[in-house]
């Protein structure tokens, strides 16, 4: 038993968009140019809010509609990892888009869905919670990396070694040996990417951060890292430990 069209249009949709959404938040990190560090958050936020209304749907069917079964080959084990990894996968796609909605709504900043609408806030302006939803939302980005990975070696094992119908039934009964090795392609690329631009992006912030420090916050980088959920919380830490000296003189 396969997937319907509709399921499957679902699953792969989702894919792109977080394949799209991963790297595309990695970017912003590095990006100098003001203007166009807003429009990117903007698609950024409007993405995840995309992202976070297909899977709610996708559960929703999910619970409201009987899917194909496990196949009889494959082993306990195997039934037991897809298990988790697939829960797993909902779960950190609820968490992903709803920590940056709270994140943006901690900032002072609302949430819009492609400019036709903002959604509510979920708490009020606090320079103090920001930190607490980056580092969920920043924890949970490598943590759904990693299930992708694991999601997709699934796949491409049960297609290439096992030789079974586990990956066919949600893309395409004709799906031969050039398609398993295309969505290899494009899942390793989708890592390689994400890697590099993390990487990227924290020298680009660390060497902003240098030369904050080191030209009197005067550079369009300082700016934006004072901007930051990091400046935010790392200003409101120094205005703090400034306040306490004069007050012990």
């Amino acid at each position: 038993m396969t997937y319907s069209a509709f399921f499957r249009f679902i699953h792969f949709f989702c894919a792109l968009a977080v394949f799209a959404l991963i790297p595309l938040g990695f970017y912003m990190k590095g990006v100098g140019d003001e203007q166009l560090l807003i429009t990117l958050y903007d698609l950024h936020k409007s993405l995840g809010v995309l992202i976070l209304a297909m899977v709610i749907f996708r559960i929703y069917l999910r619970i409201k509609i009987v899917e194909p079964t496990s196949s009889v080959s494959h082993t306990r084990l195997e039934r037991s990892l897809s298990f988790i990894t697939h829960k797993s996968l909902y779960a950190l796609l609820l968490i992903m888009p709803v920590s940056g909605w709270l994140m943006s709504n901690a900032a002072g900043f609302p949430v819009s869905f492609f400019g036709l609408f903002e959604l509510p806030y979920l708490v009020a302006k606090n320079d103090e919670t920001i930190g607490i939803y980056q580092n969920i939302h920043f924890f949970a980005a490598f943590a759904l990396i990693a299930l992708i990975m694991l999601h997709a070696a699934g796949a491409l094992k049960h297609h290439f070694i096992d030789k079974d119908e586990t990956l066919k039934r949600m893309s395409s009964n004709n799906l031969g040996k050039a398609g398993g090795i295309f969505i290899a392609s494009t899942t390793s690329l989708f890592f390689a990417v994400s890697i590099y631009l993390w990487l990227s992006s924290e020298g680009v912030q660390n060497k902003a951060h240098d030369n904050a420090h080191g030209a009197g916050h005067t550079s369009m980088e300082a700016s934006l890292h004072a901007l930051s959920p990091e400046g935010v919380i790392n200003h409101s830490q120094e205005g703090a430990h400034e306040s306490e000296h004069h007050g012990t003189h």
